[in-house]
C-alpha cells in the first residue's frame, strides 16, 4: 500500500518528529539516567545525540541496502519461504514464552475474577448482556471450561490465546500496509516487550477489547489494500464495504478511542494511481454503514425511545471531563527499555524519506501520536492504557523498517 507524498504527509511527519524528540527528552529526564547536576543540559545533549546517531545509522543502512542489496526480492519464492518460516518461528517463540511464564508462576487469579466465576461449570452467575465485552469474554471461557473442567490454569492460558490472536492480526495488518520486514520487527517487539507478557493472571475483559481492536485494524488494512490494488471493480464488493463500516461502527460504540482506525479510510484518498471518484464512493458506503451500525447499537441498548439517553450516556463517558488534562504518562517500570524504544522510534523520521515520491507509514505515525495524546480528550477510553500506547510505539519502530 503506497501513498503519494503530500503536504499532509509531511505535516504528519513533522508532528511525529517533534513528538518523538519530546518523548526521548522527557523519558531521558524522567528515567534519572542522567546526572542530577545540570539535568536539562545533559538531557538536551543526550536527545540531540540520540536523534543524530539514529538518523546517521538509518541513512547509512539505507545506502548499504541500495548499493549491495538493490535487487527486489518481493516476489522471490525463496525470500517468501524464509520470511514465512521466520514468522512462524517468531509466533511459536511468542506462544512458548508466554506459556512458560504462565506455568512457572504461582497460580493466583486476580482482577475481575467474577468473569471466571461466572464461567465456571455449574455456576448460576450470569454476565449482563449490557456489558458486551464481559458477556462475550465470560461465555467463551464458559464454553472452554465445559471441556476442561473448572481448572483455574485455564483462565491465564485463555488470556494467552486471546493475546496471541491479537498479535497475529496486528502482524497481518502491518504486513499488508508496510511490508514483511516492518511486520516482523513490530511483531517481535510486541512478542517480547515485558509489558505484553505480564498480567496473564489478572482477569480482565480488556484483553478481549485489544483483540477486537486488532481485528478492526486488520479489516481497515484489507480495505485500504483493496483500494491500492484497484480490485474493487464489481458491485458485489459493496457487501464488503458495508462489513467494513459495520466493524468501524460497532467498535466506535464499544470505545470512542477506536475512531483512530478511521485514519486508514482517509489514507485511501492519497493512494497512488487510484480513481478518486470510486474511492470516495466506497468511503461514503463505509461511513454510512458505520453510522448506521453505531445507531443500531445505541437502539439495542435502550430501544428507540431511549436512543437520546443512550447517546448522551455514551457521549458523557468519553467527552464530559475535557478539563482533566494529562498529556503524557511516563511509565516508571522498564524505564530504560522505554527510553530505548523511543530512540528507536526515531528510525521512522528518516525512513519516511525513502521510497521516492511514495510512502506508506504516515497513517501509522499519525495513529501513534493520536493514541499517545488521547488521554486528555476521551475520558474513560481503553485506548490510553499502557498496553495500547506501547503497542503503537512498537508499530512506530516497525514503520522505520518499511
Amino acid at each position: 500500500m503506497k501513498l503519494r507524498k503530500t503536504l499532509l504527509g509531511f505535516c504528519i511527519w513533522g508532528i511525529y518528529t517533534v513528538f518523538t524528540i519530546f518523548l526521548i527528552a522527557y523519558s531521558a529526564y524522567s528515567s534519572k539516567l542522567l546526572s542530577d547536576d545540570q539535568t536539562i543540559l545533559y538531557t538536551t545533549v543526550f536527545t540531540v545525540l540520540s536523534v543524530l546517531v539514529v538518523a546517521v545509522v538509518t541513512f547509512l543502512s539505507g545506502k548499504v541496502k541500495d548499493t549491495y542489496f538493490y535487487k527486489d526480492y518481493t516476489n522471490d519464492r525463496l525470500s517468501k519461504l524464509l520470511f514465512g518460516v521466520a514468522s512462524l518461528l517468531l509466533m511459536a517463540a511468542s506462544v512458548i514464552y508466554r506459556l512458560y511464564i504462565v506455568f512457572n508462576s504461582s497460580l493466583s487469579l486476580s482482577g475481575n475474577t467474577f468473569l471466571y466465576e461466572a464461567a465456571m461449570v455449574g455456576s448460576d452467575s450470569k454476565m449482563p448482556k449490557s456489558d458486551l465485552l464481559s458477556y462475550v469474554y465470560s461465555n467463551v471461557l464458559k464454553f472452554i471450561l465445559g471441556f476442561t473442567g473448572n481448572a483455574e490454569i485455564v483462565a491465564p492460558v485463555y488470556q494467552v490465546f486471546i493475546q496471541m490472536l491479537m498479535i497475529v492480526l496486528v502482524f497481518f495488518a502491518l504486513r499488508i500496509t508496510m511490508g514483511r520486514i516492518a511486520a516482523f520487527v513490530g511483531t517481535a517487539y510486541i512478542s517480547f516487550m515485558p509489558v505484553f507478557v505480564t498480567g496473564f493472571f489478572n482477569i480482565y475483559a480488556l484483553n478481549l477489547f485489544y483483540l477486537f481492536f486488532a481485528a478492526e485494524l486488520f479489516v481497515v488494512a484489507l480495505f485500504a489494500k483493496g483500494e491500492a490494488d484497484r480490485v474493487y471493480n464489481n458491485p458485489v464488493f459493496y457487501v464488503w464495504f458495508v462489513f467494513v463500516g459495520v466493524t468501524l461502527g460497532f467498535m466506535l460504540f464499544i470505545d470512542a478511542g477506536t475512531a483512530v482506525a478511521f485514519v486508514f479510510l482517509l489514507a485511501t484518498l492519497f493512494l497512488a494511481d487510484v480513481d478518486l471518484k470510486n474511492v470516495l464512493l466506497h468511503l461514503l458506503t463505509v461511513v454510512l454503514s458505520a453510522g448506521a451500525m453505531f445507531a443500531i447499537m445505541l437502539v439495542q441498548q435502550a430501544g428507540f425511545s431511549g436512543f437520546a439517553d443512550s447517546y448522551n450516556m455514551w457521549h458523557d463517558q468519553y467527552f464530559k471531563s475535557l478539563s482533566m488534562l494529562a498529556l503524557f504518562t511516563f511509565y516508571n517500570d522498564y524505564a530504560y527499555l522505554y527510553l530505548a524504544t523511543m530512540i528507536a522510534m526515531g528510525i521512522a523520521i528518516i525512513g519516511f524519506f525513502r521510497g521516492g515520491k511514495k510512502e506508506r507509514i504516515s497513517p501509522w505515525l499519525l495513529i501513534t501520536v493520536l493514541v499517545a495524546i488521547i488521554i486528555p480528550f476521551l475520558g474513560s477510553t481503553r485506548m490510553n492504557s499502557q498496553f495500547m500506547v506501547t503497542l503503537f510505539y512498537g508499530i512506530a519502530i516497525a514503520a522505520g523498517f518499511s
